[in-house]
């Protein structure tokens, strides 16, 4: 009943306090991301008005791509802020985590390609040294 709520309820409260420290001490602060966001966001909004009187009509082409890339470009680097998807930074279908296994996998298939590459060489290296 009520013991057992309000039990659980101060289990949270410790560990959303207990969490306090991790955010002081992240990577990045979350004022920074929050800051590069309205940046990204203020220089996309007032590019069309700035490009217009050199550009004319062909602004608005500009302006998309620039929104592609800079978005693009926001969105990578929030999910590099938190790389194995323990928070989510990037609140758009857009982000990804990036998945472990498969760097792991990555790296060391390229390990076991390059030590055989070297019993192939094509020339003496016993001549260079």
């Amino acid at each position: 009943g009520f013991e057992q709520v309000a039990l659980d309820k101060c289990c949270e409260l410790r560990g959303a306090m207990m969490g306090i420290p991790d955010e002081c001490a992240a990577r990045m602060p979350i004022a920074y991301v929050h800051l590069t966001q309205v940046l990204v966001d203020s220089l996309l909004i007032i590019a069309p008005f700035a490009l217009y009187p050199r550009l004319g009509v062909f602004s608005v082409v500009i302006t998309g791509i620039m929104t592609l890339f800079y978005r693009g470009l926001l969105e990578l680097s929030k999910s590099f802020l938190d790389p194995f998807g323990n928070r989510r930074v990037a609140l758009t279908p857009l982000s990804c985590e990036l998945g472990i296994m498969v760097l792991l996998g990555e790296s060391n298939a390229g390990s076991l390609l390059w030590p055989m590459g070297a019993w192939r060489m094509p020339f003496d290296t016993h001549a260079m040294a």
